[in-house]
């Protein structure tokens, strides 16, 4: 397994989504440690080169056969969760509500 270096994205006071995170390479997962959210969900989006308009990433659930989106709960804080994100390099972050007070998500690569 190769893990690529921590990073950090913000989702600034007032806004719903984070700064673009560059992860340094092209991973198959991200692990997160999410902050204390004010509310709201949180979903990855990815996209193909820096700059680019990021999309929400979806992926295929064995389990149940459907395809979902890469979303987790709102949290109190101090949350890991592990998504499969499927060879991106720059994620963001996009919260359901507006946060309150600058969140910094943190993040790592993950891939074979």
């Amino acid at each position: 397994m190769i893990e690529g270096e921590w990073v950090s994205c913000e989702i600034a006071d007032g806004e719903t989504a984070s700064d673009e995170c560059d992860l340094g390479r092209v991973y198959e997962t991200v692990i997160v440690q999410l902050p204390a959210l004010t509310s709201g969900t949180i979903a990855v989006q990815g996209g193909k080169y820096e700059g680019d308009t990021a999309k929400d990433i979806y992926t295929y659930n064995p389990a149940d056969g459907h395809i979902d989106q890469m979303i987790t709960a709102a949290t109190t804080g101090d949350y890991f969760c592990v998504f499969p994100i499927g060879g991106f390099q720059y994620i963001t972050f996009v919260s359901g509500a507006s946060q309150s007070g600058g969140d910094t998500i943190y993040c790592q690569g993950v891939r074979s």
